[in-house]
């Protein structure tokens, strides 16, 4: 995902300093790699309060950018601050919800789609649970796809497929 940012950069669609917000921070691993590649506006959310503790472990100097939020609830804190959002799991995690699937998957979109501060704005995402073609059909709303990323393929029995699936989606 982030030579992909780093591509973006080349080609002159975002720049090193655009405001990015990782849904599903974790251990803030995805953030230390993006410190890494030289991008400077981080902002990390996460529903478990310990994965945030974790993150500022790892990323002492994003403390302050760390917060235990909830993807499927409105946040004025997050609303339009955002020039693009990284997802590598959380989708996939909410998806499994065994109650009102649906509604989960609408919230987190529409929510998304708010951090998200004008058309243009990129959400990347990657998934081990659904297609690509799911994955329009899920974020169709306030998305388009921009590009489906291309991600290691594996053959078995004669057919050809991968683990997971990301795209790299823009705001309506």
């Amino acid at each position: 995902m982030i030579k992909h940012l780093e591509r973006l950069v080349e080609e002159g669609k975002i720049e090193e300093n655009d405001p990015i917000i990782d849904l599903g921070t974790g251990n803030g691993v995805m953030l230390r790699e993006l410190q890494d590649f030289g991008f400077t506006n981080l902002t990390g959310i996460d529903y478990a309060t310990s994965s945030i503790k974790l993150a500022a472990q790892i990323c002492p100097n994003l403390v302050n950018h760390l917060f235990q939020a909830d993807i499927l609830k409105s946040d004025e804190r997050f609303a339009g601050n955002y020039r693009i959002a990284m997802d590598k799991g959380t989708f996939d995690a909410i998806s499994l919800t065994p109650n009102d699937k649906e509604e989960a998957i609408a919230k987190y979109s529409d929510n998304v789609a708010q951090m998200l501060r004008k058309t243009g704005d990129f959400l990347f995402i990657t998934s081990c649970n659904w297609t690509s073609d799911e994955l329009k059909k899920h974020f169709h709303s306030h998305f388009e796809v921009v590009q489906e990323l291309k991600v290691p393929k594996f053959k078995f029995g004669g057919k050809e497929g991968s683990s997971t699936v990301s795209v790299l989606f823009s705001k309506l």
